[in-house]
């Protein structure tokens, strides 16, 4: 028997061939997805490492030590040991700030041992610290410092006092034993101790943070009253493993938890690391099984196509063997046991072929990935595709065993039992409405049934398609005729009469349609990342600076780019009400010219710019350091105490100026004050009256003028304008201020209960309301101010998306803003932004300006995190399996080609009758071209159902932040062209299959004359 399904083998050997093929594309098809998932899990852990903060790969304890009375080595003994556990490992450090002198002026750096110090310095000259009073300078402190190998320095400790920090102690001589410079400033091995940041030097120049290191026994024996001490307890990114993320979480936990039992504060952000990888993975294994499961199923349905194919080719054979009397058992051996051993063989070589194919995939569309090496939860999944795949075989082959012998030897195809197929179609059309249904209702993730929802759309729209092509195939087919066409008659005929004609058209349909759902749905992904890029990220490039007063962050960067062309301050404006959209304060002078600003709306971010920044006066300014007001003041009750205060923003952007004017007398005088610090230009923010009693006041005063310098100059301030000068209505709930140009002056009132609220009268050199431009209706006339007092605002353009805002949110001038608050605090948020084109030098400048720039970011790499999250890496295997799927058409597509060579009686009885070979041929093109074609027709039609119907539900980010609806369509070039080359390939097939069916029956005619 074995000998016999061998011979059979050789025998029909290109059919068992194209078997073995769908067989190992079939596998393939279902090891890609568990192998590729396991292949993404890995790229999106490294990707969530590669963008990991300090604080995200470390346990972190600290502690200020006393060391005024005894040597407490608590800390130090414990806090190590509480720490370590599987992936953590603990680096114990402590330093002081001291003092260092050397045949130059000194300065104040920090005297830092760290443990495993020497492994991540590079010693340009000397060597490491090993023994007591030595110690190691960064390049630049060496050189300020005029020292060399080999050379002392002079040590105090450092302390903070009122008048800054103060040398104190006695002095200790260390011997310079090296010169040091950090390879890497970024390597986790120095956590988030700062050491090496960027600040203003006392030239005005960039100065990069050196700290002087030196030995643990050095520390023990110099001077010094406190000390702080550190355990960084390490992640090693080598435990971050799909199959590790449990343990790691468990050992950051532990060492907390352990650290708070024994009363050591330890923090950790470790757990949002881990909790952006768990959310990636599951939105990964949400993508992956929408196209995965379908894929398999496709595979199925093909090997059971091809073998009902197969087996209608072997009616006659399996009818001899019913006439001869063989057991049901030999049928049933003789019949499956070429496709039996077909599919075994391409099972085992599927298995390899399907991870050759990940391995190829990983390696070039996850970055991370790593090698991908057998699983078996692959396995699992490969066998049950070959025992799906051999159950579909059995099922094609069970009705010949059934049919009657005088049938089975007939040459016509039976048409009955389409009762079955019916059942079976009614049966689905339910369970993809419940599907579509489920998909739609509010889920947190994809699971069951919903995972299935695009496949059984596409594979209902291919079924009704199938359905309605063959009575139209028979209607064109019979026009045909009529008319003369016999190829196209003859061609559509056949496909209309054919039973597996419908199915292999079903098929055809519903590989183009994964193919075309899944460039649909890898577009809108794409689309959607990268314009979400382009709003989140507000520009090209963002710079996030350390905390700094606003007035400095707008002329730091100002100065850095005097043109406006590449660099632009922003800063985040307080909101007073949780439930308030958010505001930005940006530079609007330089808007236009580095936002990332989306134009919808009809409103350019030139004319937003316009709109955000009115003309208006110019600030008040003082250029002298003395200061005189002509004020009249009514009559005051005796016991009344009021004191005028001047409130003046340096125009260096050092913090604001407050000074006590002095106290107010009835009648008319002039006040004189000091101003220091306003030797190179104050602004005035306003004037405010102080009641340090706390009673209420009712205040009648005329301003006559202002004065600087001596001898005193008049101000043209526009005491006498309208609009001039303002007292906000805002103030309190029992103050009624009120500001009235005349000819003598502005006249001021002024009243007060005694709640505690103080007055102010304002300089107008902003526009009062603020102008916003928001993405929606102002809900109120107020937004949070700079200075955290609400700032009534104004409408000025409204935009469907803001920068960084997205669909929610209101946007200020920075300059105005600032101008209309009562302080120059430190700003919230503070960021620059930059242009694509921004020259590379302006980093310097801005660090040369005194910003300390934390951390940059550019669209292009926000846009490379987004494409390597769980969504983004599943979206790629959507490619890949609507490749495999074609992969699957075309193998389907030449089997029952090859089939049809061997049984395709019909036609070549046609040829015996003399039909020209022209026509027969002529039909074999119609016929094949024609399902092709029809596909390419249909496919598109089903993919772009299933999208309309599934694809809103597909989750495209990992943390599902929407700032902006997702597009309905992707770019349309990928799509088409990947249709372009599908239809190419199945059209080559099909062209091909019907010329090689037509040379067969040509051969064949002549060999029997």
């Amino acid at each position: 028997m074995i000998g016999l399904i061998l011979a059979m083998l050789r025998a029909r050997l290109g059919r068992a061939l194209t078997a073995l093929l769908l067989a190992v594309v079939a596998v393939a098809a279902a090891v890609a997805g568990p192998a590729f998932m396991a292949a993404a899990d890995r790229s999106v852990i490294a990707d969530e490492l590669s963008r990991a903060t300090p604080l995200e790969m470390m346990v972190e304890a600290s502690g200020t030590v006393d060391l005024s009375q005894v040597r407490d080595r608590t800390f130090e003994t414990g806090a190590v040991g509480l720490l370590t556990g599987p992936g953590l490992t603990p680096i114990f450090a402590a330093e002081f700030d001291a003092f260092f002198t050397g045949p130059a002026d000194g300065g104040a750096a920090r005297l830092v041992f760290r443990q495993g110090l020497c492994a991540h310095l590079r010693m340009v000259r000397g060597r490491c610290p090993i023994g007591t009073n030595e110690v190691v300078l960064g390049r630049a402190t060496a050189d300020r410092l005029g020292l060399a190998s080999g050379q002392v320095v002079a040590e105090r400790e450092s302390v903070q006092t009122q008048d800054g920090p103060t040398a104190t102690g006695p002095t200790a001589d260390l011997t310079v034993v090296g010169v040091y410079e950090v390879p890497d400033r970024t390597d986790r091995y120095w956590a988030d101790q700062h050491y090496f940041d960027v600040s203003p030097g006392s030239d005005g120049q960039a100065a990069t943070g050196e700290p002087v290191f030196t030995s643990r026994g050095t520390l023990e024996v110099l001077r010094h009253t406190k000390e702080t001490q550190t355990v960084d307890s390490l992640l090693d990114p080598a435990a971050l493993t799909p199959a590790n993320l449990a343990t790691v979480r468990a050992s950051a936990e532990g060492a907390q938890h352990r650290a708070a039992a024994s009363a050591i504060s330890a923090g950790t952000q470790i757990p949002a690391l881990l909790k952006r990888i768990d959310t990636d993975r599951s939105t990964l294994r949400e993508v992956v099984p929408l196209a995965s499961v379908p894929l398999v199923i496709l595979a199925w349905l093909v090997m059971l196509l091809a073998a009902g194919y197969a087996t209608e080719a072997r009616r006659a054979e399996v009818g001899l063997f019913k006439l001869r009397g063989t057991s049901l058992i030999a049928r049933w051996w003789l019949v499956l046991g070429e496709s039996v051993v077909a599919i075994l063989i391409g099972g085992a070589l599927g298995y390899l072929v399907g991870y050759a194919v990940v391995a190829v995939a990983a390696h070039l569309l996850l970055p991370g990935a790593g090698a991908v090496t057998p699983s078996w939860a692959a396995l699992r999944w490969a066998g049950a595709a070959v025992l799906g795949t051999l159950v579909a075989t059995v099922l094609a082959q069970r009705r010949p065993f059934a049919a009657p012998v005088a049938e089975l030897l007939r040459q016509v195809p039976p048409r009955g039992a389409g009762w079955r197929g019916l059942a079976l179609e009614a049966m689905l059309y339910p369970l993809t409405v419940a599907a579509v249904v489920e998909l739609h209702a509010d889920h947190d993730k994809l699971t069951g049934i919903m995972l299935l929802a695009p496949g059984l759309v596409v594979l209902a729209v291919a079924l009704l398609a199938a359905r309605v092509v063959g009575p139209l195939a028979g209607w064109i087919g019979r026009r045909a005729l009529r008319s003369g066409r016999l190829g196209l008659g003859l061609g559509a005929l056949r496909l209309a009469r054919r039973p597996g004609a419908a199915r292999l058209l079903a098929l055809l349909v519903v590989a183009v349609a994964q193919l075309g759902f899944a460039f649909t749905a890898a577009g809108v992904a794409s689309r959607a990342g990268a314009e979400r890029v382009t709003v989140e990220q507000g520009a090209p490039q963002v710079l996030d600076v350390l905390p700094v007063n606003r007035g400095a962050l707008l002329d730091a960067v100002r100065a850095a780019d005097p043109t406006g062309r590449y660099a632009m301050a922003v800063a985040t404006v307080p909101s007073i009400v949780s439930t308030d959209a958010p505001t930005l304060a940006v530079d609007s002078t330089r808007l236009a010219a580095v936002a990332n600003w989306r134009a919808e709306g009809g409103l350019s971010a030139a004319r937003a710019a316009a709109a955000l920044r009115p003309a208006e006066p110019d600030p008040v300014t003082f250029h002298n350091e003395t200061m005189r007001m002509d004020l009249s003041v009514g009559a005051l009750q005796p016991a009344q105490i009021l004191d005028l205060v001047v409130h003046l923003a340096p125009v260096n952007g050092d913090p604001a100026q407050v000074v006590n004017v002095g106290q107010l007398r009835s009648g008319r005088h002039t006040y004189t004050a000091t101003l220091p610090g306003c030797a190179h230009g104050c602004r005035l923010i306003g004037f405010e009256v102080s009641q340090p009693t706390g009673a209420g006041f009712n205040l009648n005063a005329v301003v006559h003028g202002l004065y600087q310098g001596d001898p005193a100059t008049p101000m043209n301030v526009g005491l006498t304008e309208k609009g001039r000068w303002r007292a906000p209505g805002h103030v309190g709930p029992a103050t009624v201020p009120t500001v009235t140009p005349g000819p003598d002056g502005l006249s001021v009132n002024l009243t007060d209960s005694g709640v505690g609220v103080d007055a102010w009268i304002l300089p107008v050199d902003a526009p009062y309301p603020l102008p916003v431009v928001l993405t929606g209706r102002l809900g109120r006339d107020t937004v949070g101010g700079l200075d955290d007092i609400p700032q009534p605002v104004v409408a000025a353009g409204t935009v469907p998306v803001l920068p960084r805002l997205g669909d929610h949110g209101t946007m200020v001038d920075f300059e105005y803003a600032e101008r209309d608050a009562r302080d120059t605090g430190v700003a919230v948020n503070p960021q620059v932004w930059l242009a694509a084109d921004a020259p590379a030098s302006i980093l310097d400048r801005l660090r040369g300006n005194g910003l300390t720039v934390v951390e940059t970011e550019s669209d292009e790499a926000r846009l490379r995190y987004l494409d390597r999250q769980g969504p983004a890496a599943g979206m790629r295997f959507h490619l890949l399996a609507g490749v495999l799927a074609v992969l699957l058409a075309v193998g389907g597509l030449v089997l029952i080609a090859t089939v049809d060579r061997r049984a395709a009686g019909q036609l070549r009885a046609l040829r015996v009758q003399g039909v020209p070979r022209a026509v027969v041929a002529s039909a074999n093109r119609y016929g094949y071209a024609g399902l092709v074609l029809a596909a390419l027709v249909l496919g598109p039609i089903a993919a772009g159902a299933a999208w309309a119907l599934t694809g809103r539900s597909i989750p495209l980010f990992a943390d599902g932040v929407a700032l902006l609806p997702p597009p309905l369509v992707p770019h349309w070039p990928p799509l088409v062209i990947a249709l372009a080359i599908a239809g190419l390939l199945l059209m080559g097939i099909a062209l091909v299959s019907s010329r090689l069916l037509s040379a067969g029956l040509e051969g064949r005619r002549g060999e029997h004359g």
